[in-house]
């Protein structure tokens, strides 16, 4: 008997100094991710930033191609008007040269533009990672289970996110054409406006 006491109070005893340890050990593992996830918004929100630069930096360059095309081709007229057949020759692979500049430009302002949509989608995710708890929140804005979830009863709601736009993402006004929500208030028909 008294090594059956012994055995549940030294087997209590271990597990008495083994739960706070468990415990220190996962607040340190969150620590450890939180800073991950903050790591990685900063990531983002700089990814973002450099596309940006590189979408106006592309952006100068096609208007500096067209310009150049211009040009070219005010060129390309005047010596066709003068009847030189050299400067014609010339003109003529200036303004494929400057096409293709202008179709190189225009396409890496494309990828540059598909870059940045891609790091806008990146941040409500980390965003997601980082606060969990403010994703999964109801109608009401309380947590599925809390006492402001219908005061403790289960419910249909409970425990599902309801809302279907990213964590963080923001609420956006619908987009009206000028007058239609007149028309709309007053019944006028496409004419009669």
């Amino acid at each position: 008997m008294k090594t059956l006491i012994g055995g549940a109070v030294g087997g209590a005893l271990v597990l008495a100094l083994w739960a706070p340890a468990v415990g220190a050990q996962e607040i340190k593992d969150d620590l450890k991710d939180i800073r991950q996830d903050r790591r990685e918004i900063r990531e983002d929100r700089r990814e973002i930033r450099e596309d940006r630069q590189d979408i106006r930096q592309d952006a100068r360059d096609v208007r500096e191609d067209r310009g150049e095309l211009y040009q070219d081709r005010r060129q390309l007229r005047k010596d066709m008007k003068a009847g030189d057949k050299d400067a014609v020759k010339e003109d003529r692979a200036e303004i494929q040269k400057d096409r293709k500049d202008l179709y190189k430009d225009e396409r890496e302002q494309r990828r540059d533009v598909r870059d940045l949509r891609e790091d806008r989608r990146d941040v409500p995710e980390d965003r997601r990672d980082l606060y969990p708890a403010r994703c999964a929140r109801g109608p009401s804005g309380s947590l599925p289970g809390s006492a402001g979830s219908s005061a403790g009863r289960p419910s249909a709601t409970d425990g599902q996110v309801t809302d279907t736009r990213p964590c963080g993402a923001r609420r956006r006004a619908p987009v009206t054409r000028r007058g239609s929500a007149l028309r709309a208030a007053f019944g006028a028909g496409e004419g009669d406006v």
